[in-house]
């Protein structure tokens, strides 16, 4: 960010980043580039000669603004529309004829401006009905909390914390009442011509006057309007701009009614703001409390998944951008049974169980793999003793309510990744009522039990294996390899005969699945395990066992499979286990075996299951941002589909991504998801992120 020219704080400190969006350049141009496509659609289905590849150029060509373009053919005609209608035509040779046809300057700025303010009236409306949600629930929670009410700033009689809050929130109820009338009354410009007159559109049309009326009308409502001012000259009437500005204005006048109410019941000491314990009032003054933390929301609770992620490690990343950190306390933890909270001490066996082949093709790699599950489930029984009973995600949620109750923040606010996404829909069933905001980003579904769940990651992983050796074969010299199944399955037929040597020790069947496995993680893994693969064919392992230690290298193994194996029931016994893994396999041939086997100690665990399989609706609860990419193979699109359905305030976002998890990987689904934390704005229906 440059520090050396003026930047106004009501857009870099108060305005959120949708808002600012909107009435950036990129939006504003962009829109003018809908109104030549609409109006050139509307004159194509009149009868004008357009053809179907010129429009289809302009749609193309929508949003790819060249603004170096356009700023030099503005220097050059000094006149900013025909400077982008040049711009434009450079883009669409083949439209260039037919761009603007028949229309003035202000039918592509105002009828912009208008789509613009609807747009920002519609925005406004939804957090403004966001706050009188949140004053309503501040007035129920202390509807019983006695205060002295005032006339003249005198005492009067006694009232209520609770009255209080609705009378502001009436207030604001009134205003969202304005919003919503100039909403339903704004109207489209659309094809009135150059004083109004609709002449030029006349002259095309060979004197047609229903023609210039049906193209008026079709013009708006290709932008989403359903009727037209009816009078007007070059530009609508400027009323519209001073109704649209006194429905503002109202806004503004609630809140510093609210502002100014709160102010002088802290000048009474009646309340008091949060005052950091480094935060300076004054540089002279000895008492002074500035409302420097007005803004401030409250605490963001967060989990970054696992079972067996350190919170407290997630933290240190700083996963969040300003615009989140200077409104929140960014607050995570370690779970019960990880890192600071009590980590497990019984992986010693871990290693031998994650090498031997989880595929066993004779006696002895079947006793060695379940030799080495039985001693890690002895070792944590041994170690462990009775903890291993309460580490389950249904006491983790009790423990996510402690910390809500210990930051000192009414609702929750809770944004769960993977495995997080269990501890918030846990949270949910307990205390819908004590939520604020929660998303869910990288879904698992409460309902699918152990085995479900597992075959789901097995095919999704299978799917991700498959996609990424279709792009290795259209651009192998980015892969390493030409074929990545062939390389794979070579690498594999070599490692079932003798490990693989490596820097940190060796590849084996085990290492090599996982390795795959990893890369499935992200959109470009392929690019990543092509090369491996490469070096595995060569003799080499090491880029591979790489691989699958970052796998495992996330969390513990003993804290990931003491929730695994006790919060639905795993199949009991190493035969019934075998089945189950058999069943995997015909799911993945290459994955199937280790998806299932990783997780054999569960076959003999001695803490007994916890929880089991149920759906989860969670009536009451405030709209929840149900965030799922369609490529995800680690929690695969449709949980989060599901479980949007199921909630009963689910807000689905589909994101077109292939990487686990939306938050910092997709700039749409961030911004979704920043504006929702922040204002409680829910997205549309079917919303998507491309």
């Amino acid at each position: 960010m440059a520090h050396d020219g003026y930047e106004n704080p009501l857009v870099t400190r108060y305005a959120s980043r949708e808002m600012s969006f909107l009435w950036s350049d990129q939006k504003k141009f962009s829109t003018w580039r809908r109104m030549w496509v609409a109006l050139a659609e509307a004159q194509q289905e009149l009868g004008l000669p357009i053809r179907d590849e010129q429009i289809a150029e302009m749609r193309a060509h929508i949003e790819d603004v060249d603004f170096a373009v356009a700023g030099r053919y503005e220097r050059q005609f000094r006149h900013d529309v025909m400077a982008h209608v040049h711009t434009y035509g450079d883009a669409c040779p083949a439209a260039r004829p037919i761009l603007h046809w028949g229309a003035t300057s202000c039918f592509v700025t105002d009828n912009t401006d208008l789509l613009l303010l609807r747009e920002a009236l519609q925005m406004t409306a939804r957090r403004v009905a966001a706050v009188i949600d949140r004053l309503a629930g501040f007035a129920q929670r202390h509807r019983e909390l006695p205060c002295l009410g005032f006339t003249h700033l005198q005492p009067a009689q006694p009232t209520t914390v609770g009255k209080r809050a609705c009378l502001w929130a009436y207030d604001l109820a009134l205003d969202l009442e304005e919003l919503e009338h100039r909403l339903a009354s704004l109207r489209a410009r659309s094809t009135q011509g150059t004083t109004g007159t609709q002449a030029s559109f006349l002259a095309l049309f060979d004197g047609d006057h229903e023609k210039c009326r049906r193209l008026e009308r079709r013009v708006a409502e290709k932008i989403g309007f359903d009727r037209t001012y009816a009078v007007t000259g070059q530009t609508y009437t400027r009323k519209v701009d001073a109704q649209i500005v006194d429905g503002l204005s109202g806004i503004a006048q609630s809140a510093h009614k609210m502002a100014t109410d709160l102010r002088i019941l802290a000048h009474r000491k009646e309340i008091e703001e949060p005052f950091g314990k480094h935060q300076i009032g004054s540089s002279a003054m000895a008492y002074k409390r500035n409302p420097m933390r007005s803004e401030r929301i409250g605490s963001l609770v967060i989990n970054p998944g696992g079972p067996g992620g350190s919170g407290l490690r997630y933290l240190g990343f700083g996963p969040y951008g300003p615009q989140i950190s200077s409104r929140f306390d960014v607050v995570s933890w370690d779970p019960r049974g990880v890192g600071a909270s009590g980590g497990l001490n019984c992986n010693a066996a871990v290693p031998e169980l994650l090498a031997a082949d989880p595929d066993p093709d004779d006696d002895a790699e079947l006793k060695a793999l379940r030799d080495a599950a039985d001693t890690v489930a002895r070792d944590c029984a041994r170690v462990e003793g009775d903890v291993l009973a309460h580490l389950g995600t249904a006491q983790v949620a009790l423990d996510l309510e402690a910390i809500r109750r210990a930051t000192g923040d009414e609702p929750l606010n809770y944004h769960g990744f993977s495995y997080g996404t269990q501890i918030g829909q846990e949270y949910l069933d307990r205390f819908p009522d004590r939520v604020r905001a929660m998303v869910l980003d990288g879904v698992v579904d409460p309902s699918l039990g152990f085995e479900d769940f597992l075959l789901g990651q097995t095919t999704a992983f299978d799917a991700a294996f498959r996609r990424d050796a279709d792009r290795c074969r259209a651009a192998p010299a980015d892969c390493g390899v030409a074929d990545l199944i062939d390389a794979y399955d070579r690498v594999a037929e070599r490692v079932e005969v003798s490990p693989l040597p490596a820097d940190g020790g060796v590849v084996g069947p085990g290492e090599l699945s996982i390795a795959a496995i990893q890369t499935s993680y992200g959109s470009e893994g392929w690019r990543t395990l092509g090369p491996a693969l490469a070096m595995a064919l060569d003799g080499d392992g090491s880029a591979l066992r790489q691989l699958a230690d970052t796998y495992f290298d996330f969390g513990g193994y003993a804290s990931y499979a003491a929730v695994v194996c006790t919060d639905s029931p795993p199949p009991r016994g190493v035969d019934a286990f075998s089945e189950f893994a058999d069943r995997a396999r015909e799911r993945s041939s290459r994955f199937g075996g280790t998806v299932a086997n990783e997780l054999l100690p569960c076959a003999t665990w001695s803490a007994p299951p916890s929880g089991s399989p149920r759906e989860i609706t969670a009536p009451g609860a405030p709209p929840v941002l149900v965030v799922g990419n369609t490529g995800d193979a680690a929690t695969p699109y449709e949980n989060a589909v599901v479980v949007a359905e199921r909630l009963e305030s689910g807000v689905l976002v589909t994101v077109e991504e292939e990487s686990h998890t939306a938050y910092g990987t997709n700039r749409c689904a961030t911004e979704l998801i920043d504006a929702y934390l922040l204002t409680l704005a829910v997205p549309g229906a079917d919303r998507r992120c491309a």
